[in-house]
């Protein structure tokens, strides 16, 4: 619409506008109200600062003002010294100042920032008469003296005595000529006739007879200027040296009438450029403040109107109003006047329709009975259905879960990722993520519902590859990218491939990348490398992707329209076996190269499907896939070979969870805890209560030691292979104890304190929040509120380890190290292989706020720090430098982790 708000605001409040969608309408007056409170507290607090900055430099301003009138004043007499201008206490202040006698600048700075300040500094030079100068007596001993003055210089042959008595008689205080003290009581009164007539006539300088004319002549003087007056004074007393005490008076007196008109007009200027700096501040505050509130409306105004253009018209093919203007109205009748019209205009575009597949209840009772039943899929009566611009290109489209789905498109200038509602839609224009795209970059995807995790491998020239990472939330309503691509660069050091296909192990934290030479390697997203072992496949394959519960690799093999096979690789015995398990599939899949995997109801319940175009049909194989490794290993022996034979169990997953626990955490640490002391300690030892032979299980976990060792690369110093093996029938459980280790009960139990970390702190809204004994109070956060540091440190407790700082290990000094960065590089993961601590750590945000572990050495009570990433979007920027700001204000070392290359610019 071509509307403006002025109008909109009319149809909202006259036109029943608002009634359309009352949440957004709602939420807009709340958007709006909060924002005039926030500004105007705002504008209070901007006009109180600056009220306080002005009040503060106003005596620098007077100081400044009066050093400025006094340059004008000596611009106007030269002989006047300037320092004899300024008032006893700016002077002295003035001397003992480094800056020179010229720096005005707090005084030029009011007047460049305030126009008003300036034409009051122009207003007062012009109409100060400094020219003037008006002080008691000045203008009466002036008189005199140009009187005295012209007589001296018409008669150049007085007497010394009379030239000397002359001369006494312009003082105002000085002693009169003994000649004229007879008159001293009415002396001060006399007008210039008078005085002309008793000087000359006492002092014999005329006679007595002289007529009344020339006696006038003698007191009509030329009067000049006080300015030209006192500029010629000098001149005065180096012709009539006998006059240079009355020049002094005058002087004198003339300083005193500068000073008095200085102070005057220092303080009528001083008022009113602070005055005008009050005002000017007032209508500069209210001018922001009402600059801040139109922007702020503006924007809570342009949301409201595409909600409610959104809840009238929709997107896409209704016709759309477009409003050209809305008046009040001067007829009594109707409240407003509007000029309007409907217009549709629809760009080319290419339908997709996404159907989404469900199952009977029938077939759902078939699946838990037999969970090789092939269901029946029932399609939906209507279809979702989006428009994309034609030049866009669908490179994913996964559903997730029931209701949402996951959309990448490949865009001329971005890739373009979506989750979205099956029921709702989406915005074209705003993707939930994108990248930028170049030319001659390509890419695969990899999806991983388990874990909400997607993935780009990126070749793109001139030789780089990359690996971009993004993470959904738990229900799929939002992502955000990961970090910055991660180079691969340094992998492949004989050149870069050409990724043609990538999956997830389904829910780990494991990547499968196949090269186009059928190399196939696994990266590891917690420890950002690749496992040491590769897997060749003999072709390129059509399809690869992980089972949906993650308990193989499955690999789809042949050509397009011809016989295929299907591949299986174990995550836990890839590379070990480089064949894997192969299997036929059936002929019904040689029509088609399309496949997918799925499950119903249960993940273990995998299908692989694939789209016949040809035929319009979706064709679909059950899959049953042990979860075993050793059944792997058996299957794929006997293929091989028939002779070889070992014995197969069910439940491995209860051996296989050592083998996880030291993928996570360190067996040998870089540092290594020395809580319990070696005297009294037996080797290790794991007994399993089975009716199997004993020999298997010693066999089953030798090999899974041999298996880890040589396929993670840790440091294990023999520790795994001294691990005691051994198993026990039933009946014979207790029987017979082995040998026991022999600890201090103290060293026990700081052992087992020591394996727990406590979190100590949050961020939220905005603060940082300490906790109490691991757990968040309320209480105590509003009582720790403007404490003391003092009050905060002694209130501070933290659990269980307050006996090992306090009392048990309170000697020791204490060292802390910590690990920063972004969210989910594997921070976690770093710090307990560097301090032997036992954080949790995953692929996805697992870290909240600050956790605390320590590590007691022989020396050193090791404190590890384990920090939330930033730069999440669970966290905004103030909570991020909270964390960073803790982070460096406590620790001795930080571990800096990350998936991008420093720069100067880290927040990049």
């Amino acid at each position: 619409t071509a509307l403006d708000d002025a109008g909109f605001e009319i149809l909202l409040n006259k036109g029943g506008l608002k009634t359309q969608d009352s949440t957004a309408y709602a939420t807009y007056r709340d958007t709006v109200d909060k924002a005039e409170r926030r500004i105007q507290q705002k504008e209070e607090e901007d006009v109180e600062k600056s009220m306080a900055e002005i009040k503060a430099n106003s005596p620098r301003l007077r100081d400044e003002v009066s050093r400025y009138l006094v340059t004008r004043i000596c611009d106007l007499y030269p002989t006047v010294d300037p320092e004899d201008l300024l008032p006893p206490k700016a002077h002295q202040e003035h001397e003992g100042s480094s800056q020179a006698a010229e720096d005005l600048g707090h005084f030029y700075h009011v007047r460049a920032a305030y126009k008003s300040a300036d034409r009051a500094v122009k207003q007062a030079v012009a109409e100060t008469k400094f020219g003037s100068i008006n002080y008691p007596n000045f203008s009466r001993l002036k008189k005199r003296f140009l009187i005295v003055k012209g007589i001296l210089e018409k008669h150049k042959d007085l007497s010394e005595e009379q030239r000397t008595e002359l001369a006494n008689s312009v003082s105002l205080n000085g002693e009169l000529p003994s000649a004229l003290k007879e008159s001293q009581a009415s002396w001060a009164k006399l007008n210039p006739l008078s005085y002309v007539k008793a000087v000359t006539l006492k002092l014999n300088i005329l006679e007595e007879s002289i007529n009344e004319e020339t006696i006038k002549a003698y007191s009509k003087v030329n009067e000049p200027s006080d300015t030209d007056f006192l500029n010629s004074l000098i001149d005065t007393v180096r012709k009539e040296p006998i006059l240079a005490a009355s020049v002094g008076e005058l002087g004198d007196l003339a300083l005193r009438g500068l000073r008095q008109t200085l102070e005057s007009s220092a303080k009528a200027l001083t008022d009113k450029m602070i005055s005008a700096q009050e005002r000017e501040d007032h209508d500069m505050a209210k001018f922001f403040a009402k600059t801040r509130f139109a922007s702020a409306k503006q924007g809570a105004t342009l949301v409201l109107r595409q909600a409610i253009v959104k809840r009238l018209f929709g997107e896409g093919k209704q016709p759309v109003l477009t409003i050209e203007d809305v008046k009040p109205s001067s007829h009594w009748y109707s409240d407003f006047t509007l000029k309007a019209w409907y217009n549709q205009r629809t760009e080319p575009t290419f339908e997709t329709s996404v159907w989404s597949l469900d199952l009977s209840e029938d077939d759902r009772q078939k699946l838990k009975e037999n969970p090789l039943h092939v269901p029946n899929p029932k399609m939906p009566r209507s279809p979702t259905t989006f428009n994309l611009p034609l030049g866009w290109r669908i490179r994913r489209l996964q559903i997730l879960g029931l209701k949402k789905a996951l959309l990448i498109v490949d865009c001329p200038d971005k890739i373009r990722l979506w989750v979205f509602p099956l029921q709702t839609g989406f915005s074209v224009d705003r993707p939930t993520c994108s990248i930028p795209n170049v030319q001659g970059r390509k890419y695969v995807i990899a999806v991983d519902e388990q874990m909400r995790l997607v993935a780009l491998a990126i070749t793109e020239p001139p030789g780089l590859v990359s690996l971009q990472e993004f993470f959904m939330d738990e229900t799929f309503s939002t992502m955000h990218s990961r970090g910055s691509p991660l180079s691969l660069n340094s992998w492949y050091s004989d050149g870069i491939p050409e990724f043609t296909k990538i999956a997830f192990f389904s829910g780990s934290e494991e990547l499968c990348l196949v090269e186009a030479s059928g190399r196939v390697r696994v990266w590891s997203i917690a420890s950002r490398s690749f496992r040491p072992a590769t897997v060749q496949l003999p072709t390129q394959p059509l399809y690869v992707n992980s089972s949906p519960d993650g308990v193989a690799l499955l690999v789809v093999e042949g050509t397009q329209t011809g016989p295929k096979r299907l591949r299986v690789f174990h995550p836990a015995s890839f590379g070990s076996n480089g064949n894997g398990i192969v299997k036929d599939l059936p002929e019904i899949f040689n029509v088609t190269s399309n496949f997918c995997v799925s499950s119903t109801g249960e993940r273990s319940k995998a299908f692989l499907m694939a789209f016949d175009v040809a035929h319009q049909r979706i064709l679909s194989s059950a899959l049953k896939i042990s979860r075993t490794e050793t059944d792997y290993q058996f299957r794929a022996k006997g293929e091989a070979n028939n002779t070889a034979k070992e014995t197969r169990t069910v439940h491995n997953s209860l051996i296989n969870c050592f083998s996880d626990v030291w993928e996570r955490f360190p067996v040998v640490a870089a540092i290594q805890r020395r809580t319990v002391s070696e005297a009294g300690r037996e080797p290790p030892r794991v007994t399993f209560v089975s009716s199997l032979a004993r020999d298997s299980f010693k066999r089953y976990f030798k090999r899974m030691v041999q298996d880890f060792e040589r396929l993670s690369r840790k440091p294990t110093k023999q520790r795994l292979t001294r691990i005691v093996v051994d198993s026990s029938p039933f009946d014979e459980v207790g029987s017979e104890l082995p040998s026991t280790s022999q600890y201090k009960a103290g060293e026990w139990i700081a052992e087992l304190l020591c394996l727990i970390p406590i979190h100590i702190a949050v961020t939220m809204e905005d603060r940082f929040v300490p906790l109490k004994d691991g757990a968040l109070d309320f209480a105590l956060e509003r009582q720790l509120l403007g404490a003391e540091v003092s009050k905060i440190t002694n209130s501070i407790s933290i659990g269980w380890y307050e006996s090992i700082f306090s009392s048990y290990m309170a000697k020791k000094p204490v060292k802390v190290v910590s690990c920063m960065g972004e969210q989910s590089v594997g921070k976690s993961y770093t710090l307990n292989h560097m301090v032997d601590s036992s954080f949790c750590g995953s692929a996805v945000r697992t870290t909240e706020g600050v956790w605390l572990s320590v590590c007691p050495t022989t020396n050193y009570l090791v404190v590890a720090l384990d920090f939330e990433g930033v730069h999440s979007i669970e966290r905004t920027a103030q909570e991020d430098m909270l964390l960073v700001l803790c982070n460096t204000a406590l620790s001795n070392l930080i571990i800096f982790r990350n998936n991008f290359v420093l720069t100067r610019d880290v927040a990049n």
